[in-house]
């Protein structure tokens, strides 16, 4: 009796590539709910992969109406799929980063001024500043700056194996 149920048993249903069955929770949602507008993103994924091209073909007009009114919203992937112009999906798209992603990131540091030798500063991050396979290829990497124009730092997020590869 809950749309939202229904909902989410059809996104598993889809994501376990089994479409028909996906197709009819979506269409409950809709006979529950007929004004929910992201059940019929939900068809539209159902359809392609029941290989049911009518109920894609109904979906699609559906989508493309609510997505022009701004209530549904398609993975920016899932959109690429489907007949959608390039402007559909630029505006699809916009609207998916500004609801997964609302406001900016904030830096987790302030930046340091520039460096007075005027080289640039570069900051390396890993895990495996250790004995290891990644270690020697990244010594090669590190052997090849230029230390007169890049200024180099290393932060280990890794544990302290003691080595020698550790402390250089």
């Amino acid at each position: 009796r809950d749309p939202m149920l229904h909902m989410q048993m059809g996104q598993l249903l889809v994501k376990a590539n089994r479409g028909e069955e996906a197709l009819r929770a979506y269409r409950n949602v809709l006979g529950l709910d007929p004004t929910l507008a992201q059940a019929w993103c939900g068809v539209l994924a159902a359809a392609r992969r029941a290989l049911d091209w009518d109920a894609e073909e109904e979906a699609i007009g559906r989508v493309r109406a609510a997505l022009t009114a701004g209530t549904a919203l398609l993975s920016p992937l899932e959109a690429l799929l489907h007949p959608f112009t390039m402007l559909e999906l630029r505006r699809n798209a916009e609207r998916y980063i500004d609801r997964r992603f609302p406001k900016p990131f904030a830096p987790a540091f302030r930046p340091r001024p520039p460096s007075e030798s005027g080289r640039l500063r570069v900051g390396f991050l890993s895990p495996d500043f250790r004995v290891n396979a990644v270690w020697h290829l990244a010594g090669e990497i590190f052997a090849a700056l230029d230390r007169d124009r890049i200024e180099t730092y290393a932060y280990s997020i890794g544990p302290d194996d003691g080595s020698p590869a550790r402390r250089e």
